[in-house]
């Protein structure tokens, strides 16, 4: 392909254009819980009779299936903080564009690609700034920075323990 001039993309800034746009995205981040609290999340969604997509990192019980395109209006992802390509050093997150997102903790993860924590606070304050200021942001109250960011984000910032 690069030999070739073909055009390419990294699969999650594909997902954010071809899949996301237009609904509602419910992002789950952290170092963390996020298979968890995502699988968590579209079951509500689902036994709430919305039909919400959803992509998982891994399989989920309940579904079966760690992926599916739903039919209604929310789509929760996995949103991951590790690079989205070799050609892309950008977290994948920053291309799902939440309404909703959730931030369970963060802690020095990714030493292959992250120096140290501050490295990864960073990228999670670029997906903070991503999040409309009328949209929804939970994120726990042990994280300094993160809060920080969060209360400054506006109305819509939730902070719990």
């Amino acid at each position: 392909m690069l030999d070739e001039g073909l055009p390419y993309t990294s699969g999650p800034e594909w997902l954010g254009r071809e899949i996301l746009n237009g609904r509602w995205v419910l992002a789950v981040s952290g170092t963390h819980g996020k298979t968890s609290t995502a699988s968590m999340l579209a079951w509500i969604l689902d036994h709430a009779g919305l039909e919400p997509g959803f992509l998982i990192g891994g399989v989920p019980s309940n579904f079966g299936v760690s992926a599916r395109l739903g039919k209604g209006r929310y789509f929760v992802v996995e949103a991951d903080e590790y690079d989205s390509a070799f050609f892309d050093k950008r977290s994948k997150f920053v291309h799902y564009r939440p309404n909703t997102l959730v931030i369970n903790n963060l802690e020095y993860d990714h030493a292959d690609i992250f120096p140290n924590l501050a490295a990864i606070e960073t990228q999670f304050h670029h997906l903070i700034r991503c999040v409309p200021a009328t949209d929804r942001l939970s994120a726990g109250l042990e994280m300094p920075s993160i809060v920080f960011w969060s209360e400054a984000s506006g109305p819509g910032s939730i902070c719990a323990g």
